[in-house]
């Protein structure tokens, strides 16, 4: 049996403004864009580079404006994963403490116990064998 199950609108079909992009990303490639050409003028009428040459100058300080608009991970832009990436770092300890932690804690200081009662005896075979403490010669 098969049942059709209708798509999520708000991640299926985005908010069309010109041919298929969002508001977001056309006014990110209209400032990309007016930035590419900017530059690529600034270049051109100050160094006198040919203009094929110059219009690569234009092209890497319009790449970062191209991601804002279109980048996207798990739904959300970059704005929005930067934001939740330094709340997360923020929030990097949660208050919620499990019933199997008591038990490994329980574990970890019986072995620290045991390891400094081994550490203890070793510290006090050695201290008498060594002629210095006894007040003996080097």
């Amino acid at each position: 049996m098969n049942i059709n199950i209708n798509k999520d609108f708000e991640k299926e079909y985005k908010d069309d403004s010109w041919r298929g992009f969002s508001m977001q990303e056309v006014c990110c490639i209209g400032i990309a864009l007016s930035m590419a050409a900017a530059v690529s003028m600034w270049f051109y009428y100050t160094y006198h580079v040919p203009l094929n040459t110059v219009i690569y100058t234009g092209v890497p300080p319009a790449i970062p404006l191209l991601v804002y608009g279109f980048y996207r991970y798990q739904g959300m832009n970059l704005l929005e994963l930067i934001r939740e990436v330094f709340e997360e770092k923020k929030s990097n300890k949660l208050c919620y403490e499990a019933g199997e932690a008591e038990k490994i804690r329980e574990k970890s200081m019986d072995r620290g116990r045991e390891k400094r009662s081994r550490k203890q005896r070793t510290v006090k075979r050695r201290r008498y064998k060594n002629p210095i403490w006894k007040g003996g010669k080097r």
